[in-house]
């Protein structure tokens, strides 16, 4: 096999030009069909920062002694719980079409589908949700970090 110069594959381009239009036209095409027909989705996303313990561990023994990446997993498992997501759904009104058709434990798992949680450093980790509906979605994912905060507070009081 020969190698081609780049005069000759720009020659070569020159005499049959549909080659290269067609698949890029028709690549448009369905992109911008794609585009349409599909819905939109929006992703929302709160910053939840894990402050350390201030206290000297001389004087108050230490509520959290897990580490960071245990706490990440302990937390997605808080934030997806069904009843938290339950209510998340009822307070926002989300998933109506699937209420509708199916049961809320199939909205309470497409609730799953549409959230995660990310560790982003060392004490921070970010909650993400998408949703069809903009302001829905920053509300869920607001709301889902509100609740996480309340449990933690509720742990840590019980713990302490």
């Amino acid at each position: 096999m020969a190698n081609l110069t780049l005069r000759e594959l720009m020659r070569a381009v020159w005499r049959r030009p549909g080659w290269i239009l067609l698949p890029i036209l028709l690549g448009l095409g369905a992109a911008y069909a794609l585009i349409r027909v599909l819905p939109p989705t929006y992703e929302a996303g709160t910053l939840v920062m894990v402050e350390k313990q201030k206290v000297p561990a001389d004087y108050v023994k230490a509520t959290v002694t897990t580490s960071m990446e245990d706490r990440i997993r302990t937390i997605e498992q808080q934030v997806s719980n069904r009843e938290n997501l339950e209510r998340l759904i009822a307070e926002l009104g989300l998933y109506p079409e699937v209420r509708k058709q199916k049961s809320m434990a199939d909205a309470v798992e497409r609730a799953r589908r549409d959230m995660k949680v990310q560790k982003q450093g060392d004490s921070i980790f970010s909650i993400l949700f998408h949703y069809s509906e903009p302001v829905k979605t920053a509300q869920a994912a607001n709301r889902v970090a509100e609740l996480f905060i309340d449990d933690s507070l509720k742990q840590r009081e019980t713990q302490a």
